[in-house]
């Protein structure tokens, strides 16, 4: 069993204090995603050592969570990513449906809502992979009418559009940094070795659905080996999505996690490693682009909640053994 304990740190220029609260437990798993609904609840999305994922809900921030009825569904196998608030108490995820056990037909990725209050279970979208796509990212708009979602993953990775009528649609917009440019469209072919291309990574929506903001590697443009690839800089890019025309929002940031917009729109928090500072988690002022540190820890995923003022982080804890033991925190944004 691995035991969540849900700690309250309030943190004033990088450093704060901890105060307990009610713990709860569950079987042992990694964790894959972080939501606080519109209506308290917390979701809480994670991954046993073979795989299998689990999504858990609990009432507010502090109380037990209980694993989430899914309907079965008719695929072979089926995993659950990316949790995120959608509607007044309701959670929008990514499913990923195996159809065989050899990936023929291929897999589907599906973006599904949950009403909670009503029980009911739908598929906005269906998106017909041709590669890996586990743990994928998404950004489903207010209207449910677009999703940006990853395409890859590791170090061949882009970003793409989906709608309830067409999926992997090719985003025309040219990212540029590091003296190096390359368009979105240009998506990575999962089917050979991953090629000299830029790499995109992690939509988000800010609160309007206008304006998106993603990761972007210009920087991988013309690297080719696993090791130049994996420590290329990234950048965080904003577009309004009537113009399509990407600006950079952030310095150089290696190793980077997922981004994720706050409510209020005015904040972008991220994993990462600024250029000059240390890893942990970030969040980046969209006006003036001025970073302050949230945490040093060693953050797996994380979730705003809804008065922009703190998140929830999940902290990787290292063990004895290869499993991890992570320990959820809520974190206040630090005072300028």
């Amino acid at each position: 069993m691995r035991r969540l304990i849900l700690l309250v740190a309030f943190a004033a220029a990088g450093c704060g204090s901890t105060t307990p609260v009610p713990s709860t437990t569950w079987p042992a798993a990694d964790y894959t995603g972080l939501a606080v609904l519109e209506d308290g609840g917390v979701v809480l999305a994670t991954s046993d050592t073979d795989g299998a994922t689990q999504m858990l809900l609990a009432p507010s921030i502090g109380q037990r969570l209980s694993p989430i009825t899914i309907p079965p569904t008719s695929c072979y196998a089926e995993s659950r990513y990316g949790p995120q608030p959608f509607g007044y108490g309701g959670l929008a995820f990514i499913e990923i449906c195996r159809h065989a056990p050899n990936q023929v037909p291929p897999d589907t990725a599906n973006i599904v809502a949950a009403d909670f209050a009503h029980h009911a279970f739908t598929t906005l979208m269906q998106i017909t992979t041709s590669g890996e796509t586990e743990n994928a990212t998404f950004a489903l708009s207010p209207d449910a009418q677009r999703a940006y979602y990853d395409v890859g993953s590791g170090v061949c990775s882009g970003i793409a559009l989906a709608t309830p009528t067409a999926a992997a649609l090719p985003l025309p917009w040219t990212v540029a940094s590091d003296g190096r440019q390359f368009r979105l469209d240009a998506s990575p072919d999962l089917t050979r070795a991953c090629g000299p291309d830029g790499q995109a990574a992690s939509p988000t929506l800010d609160p309007t659905g206008k304006t998106l903001a993603f990761l972007a590697s210009p920087a991988s443009v013309g690297l080719t080996t696993f090791e130049s690839r994996s420590h290329a800089a990234w950048r965080i890019f904003t577009t309004r999505l009537t113009d399509g025309r990407p600006d950079v929002a952030s310095a150089a940031v290696v190793e980077p996690g997922p981004i994720r917009w706050s409510p209020d729109g005015k904040w972008l928090a991220f994993v990462g490693i600024p250029a000059g500072q240390r890893g942990g988690l970030w969040v980046l002022n969209v006006e003036d682009h001025s970073i302050r540190l949230i945490t040093a820890a060693d953050v797996s995923v994380f979730a705003w909640e809804r008065d922009s003022q703190r998140l929830l982080v999940a902290e990787r804890i290292p063990q004895a053994s290869t499993i991890l033991r992570a320990v959820i925190t809520e974190v206040t944004l630090p005072t300028p």
